[in-house]
């Protein structure tokens, strides 16, 4: 790669790329081994890509072939415009591909020698086998600190990286904050990369081509009405957690909660170990849900407290009407808290600011700012869409050009399409709009033109998204930060917990250096074998033990992909019963949510009617997850009465599972077990006579050893029914005549106690 003012290469249209040195050193490094490049928002991490896409095009010509991953559909529209204006390229060497297409269509355009997706596309495609894959093969993935957990960045690359295991795969991954040293590992071991480079904002490499930005705190302190609503939601608050820590210690003391440490993911914790008291047997339905209650009106109250301190008066009221709307409908946990005289009080004097078109703090410190005439652009920050255009609307009110910049529509509430939003940063580069406001659609890879200056409305304790949102200014010309402050609210503790996980970041990532670091293992993914089927058989079910089917409609791709980098055949078909078929063998697989939602729905019992009536088949119903999940939406009794309404008015067995990594191993058992022929089918249904309902009952509880027909009539003739059983205690079970204490215990530990394969 030859350089000079501009990049010169045989693949780059000329005059096109300023040269700029580090990102020439980042193409060189990357080019060669697979590597994560952390810089800085607004350096160029898109023209990288582009100059290694040239590259990599020149150095393997026919064999090369490019896969470009970015988040939305809106940044994979910018990356093609930017590869269409600077690289030597035909018109139909490059193809954008998003959900639009229908997957039968993507099929003909993935003969392309470049292509630019939207993660989730790639990932279906390649499940449904739609994908062709060259012999050389780049992938770039762009916004790469997503790459954790199950996002499909990492199914990509780990199902390409087992299923074409003799090609030449570079995988090079951009993105302006990984996270921390941890993530940052974690991230380049998800994505099969070795080699680290990083420069940071700080760097002189990256210095010499940008002015920076200047950064202004400003610390409001508002009106004695902000400070007394403020007041009232933390006492009312107060009451709410000393309710619960005094009925929660008579419990488990361990479950007390600190009013300090409130937030949606602390509270949710608590409920699940609520839940897992109640399955244990050491928590009663009425306490629990008196607790459950008492948790999510803390939730309220928090939320409710964070509209006041953090976003406007406006928003805030609109959220007690919704709470006023559900107390009308019935709820009771609504209709609690706003019968309480604080919050009462609270939504008089909210009501009286809103009539009387009291400025929030926030909105008239923003008009200030925004009312010199020493910008010409402004990009203002908030991560709430209704807020957003709360902004939008007072600004406009006061004579300033602005639109909002937002998600596209979700079901309830509003958004913008992806066309909308090409548009609204295209005006806003033309000078249309001075300011845009912003969610976190634009924190993230958009090119949303330069900003003198960046307004955060709200404070992220996230150093990315802090990092992601500075970012936008000081590129072309030294550019100015803000941040917005509520003084003595969790703004400002938000505030200052975001500049030190901030500058945390940083030192972590410098202490990474030396620039191609690798002291990350590489995991040894290649599997050989991964044969891919896809199936043009019509809707029936089909008797092939080679195979393992897989109902089109089935949600399990984290299953698929199992199957698929193990070696199975797998064929995608529209199997009419059930999300599997292994020979003659139907497995419907339904997790703890499904099963209550479709037995609250009605849904339920004529699933299982179909699946009974499948005469030549074997049928296996796989219940997916914690039973924590069913109970909350429904009861313990109420599952235990369907699991054996399923066992014995069905007959069809059931396999308790985990999660999705143990289904996978159930099958993959039963595959073998088929394709092995150790058995001629799998017979997974027990041919008894049928009984009626009292002898099934009797049936089931002398199965616990101990228990003959004479004490199972007692035992039911006693409570009545086997719900009633499964929930007795120990010394209640003991009052059945001939029930020891032993055997008592037996009788309790066989409904409470935990499976363990």
């Amino acid at each position: 790669m030859n350089i000079g003012m501009y990049v010169k290469h045989p693949l780059v249209k000329e005059y096109s790329i300023e040269y700029r040195e580090y990102q020439v050193e980042a193409v060189k490094k990357a080019i060669k081994s697979d590597t994560l490049i952390v810089l800085p928002t607004g350096t160029g991490k898109t023209v990288i890509a582009a100059l290694l896409t040239a590259e990599w095009l020149f150095m393997h010509g026919e064999d090369a072939m490019v896969i470009l991953i970015a988040p939305t559909k809106p940044l994979v529209v910018q990356h093609e415009k930017l590869f269409r204006q600077t690289l030597k390229i035909g018109p139909f060497d490059l193809i954008s591909l998003s959900g639009e297409y229908p997957p039968s269509k993507r099929r003909d355009l993935w003969n392309r020698k470049i292509i630019i997706a939207t993660p989730q596309v790639v990932y279906n495609d390649l499940i449904k086998n739609v994908v062709k894959i060259n012999e050389k093969l780049l992938i770039i993935v762009d916004e790469a600190h997503r790459a954790v957990g199950s996002h499909p960045y990492v199914k990509i690359v780990e199902y390409i990286m087992s299923a074409y295991p003799h090609i030449t795969i570079r995988v090079v991954a951009l993105t302006a904050s990984p996270g921390s040293k941890e993530k940052t590992k974690n991230i380049m071991n998800n994505l099969n990369i070795k080699n680290l480079f990083i420069l940071s904002q700080y760097d002189q490499k990256i210095k010499k081509y940008f002015p920076g930005y200047d950064i202004n705190p400003i610390f409001i302190h508002a009106d004695t009405y902000f400070y007394y609503l403020i007041g009232l939601l933390k006492r009312y608050l107060g009451h709410k957690v000393d309710e619960y820590n005094s009925l929660v210690e008579h419990i488990n003391r361990d479950l007390k909660i600190n009013q300090s440490k409130i937030s949606y993911t602390y509270i949710d914790q608590r409920r699940k170990d609520l839940e897992d008291l109640y399955i244990s047997g050491l928590s009663d339905t009425r306490v629990r849900s008196r607790l459950k209650r008492i948790l999510y009106q803390i939730l309220i109250l928090d939320k409710l407290l964070s509209y006041v301190e953090t976003y406007s008066y406006k928003y805030a009221y609109d959220y007690i009407r919704k709470l006023q709307q559900k107390s009308r409908r019935g709820a009771i946990a609504e209709k609690e808290i706003l019968g309480s005289s604080e919050i009462s009080e609270f939504t008089l004097i909210l009501k009286k600011i809103i009539e009387e078109n009291t400025v929030y703090p926030k909105l008239k410190k923003l008009h200030e700012i925004l009312s010199k005439e020493t910008f010409e652009r402004a990009l203002v920050f908030t991560s709430i869409r209704q807020v957003a255009n709360e902004i939008k609307e007072y600004l406009l009110h006061n004579n300033i050009s602005c639109n909002i910049l937002i998600g596209q529509r979700k079901e309830s509430g509003f958004g913008l399409s992806q066309r909308e939003q090409i548009n609204i940063l295209n005006s806003f580069k033309k000078g249309i709009y001075k300011v845009i406001v912003a969610t976190q659609i634009g924190e993230e890879g958009l090119d949303i033109s330069e900003v003198d200056y960046v307004i955060f409305y709200d404070n992220p304790v996230s150093a990315i998204r802090r990092i992601q949102r500075m970012g936008r200014t000081g590129r072309r010309r030294r550019g100015t930060i803000f941040f917005l402050i509520m003084k003595n609210t969790r703004d400002e503790s938000r505030y200052w917990a975001g500049l030190k996980k901030e500058i945390k970041l940083y030192r972590e990532l410098k202490s990474a250096r030396p620039i191609g670091y690798n002291n990350i293992e590489k995991i040894d993914k290649y599997i050989m074998g991964a044969k891919v089927e896809v199936s043009s058989t019509t809707s029936k079910l089909m008797d092939k033990d080679n195979l393992i089917i897989v109902d089109y409609r089935e949600h399990a791709a984290d299953i698929i992909n199992l199957l698929k980098i193990n070696g199975f055949n797998v064929v995608l078909d529209d199997l009419p019963v059930g999300d599997y078929q292994i020979g003659n063998i139907i497995i419907e697989r339904k997790s703890m949510n499904d099963l209550a939602t479709s037995l609250v729905e009605g849904r339920l019992f004529n699933q299982l009617k179909r699946l009974k009536n499948l005469k030549e088949y074997d049928v296996l119903l796989v219940i997916e997850g914690s039973l924590s999940e069913f109970t909350k939406r429904s009861s313990l009794p109420v599952f235990i009465g369907t699991i054996l309404s399923i066992l014995f008015d069905y007959k069809i067995p059931i396999y308790l599972s985990n999660n999705y990594h143990e289904t996978f191993e159930l099958i993959k058992n039963i595959y073998k077990r088929v394709s092995e022929r150790k058995m001629p089918t799998i017979k997974l249904r027990m041919d008894k006579k049928p009984y009626d309902i009292k002898d099934i009952q009797k049936f089931v509880l002398a199965g616990i050893p101990g228990i003959d027909n004479v004490l199972a009539e007692r035992l039911l003739s006693h409570f009545k029914s086997l719900s009633s059983i499964a929930n007795a205690s120990i010394n209640e079970l003991m009052n059945v005549k001939g029930i020891g204490k032993e055997l008592a215990v037996k009788i309790y530990k066989v409904f409470h106690e935990k499976f363990i394969p």
